[in-house]
């Protein structure tokens, strides 16, 4: 005769086996979403694509960059998160082609939040411009492009619903950027590129059109500091 106390173990098996099947299923869709996306894809993007909680897309992003299957850009603050998945790693790409599983991990960093052990694609990262469904590719890899992408930034913030006195604090904020980039970085001049950019980001929250479509410019900004003036 089974006993009440086997058969609850069992239960509880199953049902841990059951949950473990449905987190792989959807970490498989987010690989598969970021090798099809070929310049990568930001939390925000999967979120939308798959139906899901935005801090359970996070979650499986954290999960699939300390598995090693995929390379992961993060910027966090107090404020606000940005997670943008930038490629798959070898054990990604073997994930899909069923050579490996899920369960089969490497090692990396210990959180994703170690810049030291992310990678961002500055070069082409795919962002969305314009609209939801409109894409452009942001690069930040000379002077020039850099300025260029200021000055987005401000035609943005200037052409938009934002009253006049945030307009005017937002880009100023933005504008003071390429002065900053010159100066020697030390951890004075990152803390207060930092505060703007975090400035910018809580201010342009305000306006809903506005935030969907800054945010994505503002990535590529966090990662230039953090690629070529890591702390």
């Amino acid at each position: 005769m089974v006993s009440l106390s086997s058969l609850g173990k069992a239960l509880a098996m199953q049902l841990r086996a059951n949950e473990k099947a449905i987190m792989q299923a959807v970490q498989n869709q987010i690989l598969q979403e970021i090798l099809l996306s070929e310049q990568g894809v930001g939390d925000e993007q999967l979120a939308e694509k798959l139906g899901k909680d935005l801090q359970e897309i996070r979650f499986h992003l954290d999960e699939l960059y300390r598995g090693g299957f995929l390379k992961l850009f993060t910027s966090r603050t107090v404020d606000d998160d940005f997670y943008f998945a930038e490629s798959l790693t070898l054990r990604g790409c073997m994930v899909l082609q069923k050579k490996i599983s899920l369960d089969d991990k490497g090692r990396t960093g210990s959180s994703s939040a170690s810049q030291n052990n992310t990678y961002f694609n500055i070069y082409g990262g795919k962002n969305q411009i314009g609209g939801k469904h409109n894409t452009q590719n942001i690069s930040i890899n000379s002077t020039s492009e850099f300025a260029d992408l200021i000055s987005q930034l401000s035609e943005l913030i200037n052409n938009s619903s934002l009253l006049e006195d945030d307009k005017e604090e937002v880009v100023e904020a933005i504008q003071k950027l390429p002065e900053l980039a010159m100066r020697e970085q030390t951890p004075g001049v990152l803390e207060r590129v930092q505060k703007r950019l975090t400035f910018v980001n809580n201010i342009t929250k305000s306006a809903k059109e506005l935030y969907e479509t800054v945010r994505p410019l503002l990535i590529p900004l966090y990662a230039y500091w953090k690629i070529h003036f890591p702390e």
